[in-house]
């Protein structure tokens, strides 16, 4: 599942995940993105500025990552 809006290369999207009855026409964005071999929580709003105003790095708003290695056994 790829953590974008759109991706023609991508199988599914986290916005193909929502049930339709929940969207009801909206668009919805996702806010951040998890890696592939990641886990975690995804917001998604139908608010497409408060994502860019998230996300843009000249807002300079800090962001925490909590980071698990080890190895399997």
């Amino acid at each position: 599942v790829t953590s974008t809006v759109r991706d023609r290369h991508a199988a599914t999207t986290v916005v193909d995940l929502v049930p339709p009855e929940l969207v009801r026409g909206a668009r919805l964005y996702p806010v951040g993105r998890l890696d592939k071999d990641s886990e975690g929580l995804i917001l998604l709003t139908n608010d497409g500025d408060i994502v860019n105003t998230i996300l843009r790095a000249e807002n300079e708003h800090e962001k925490e990552y909590l980071v698990a290695v080890g190895t399997k056994a």
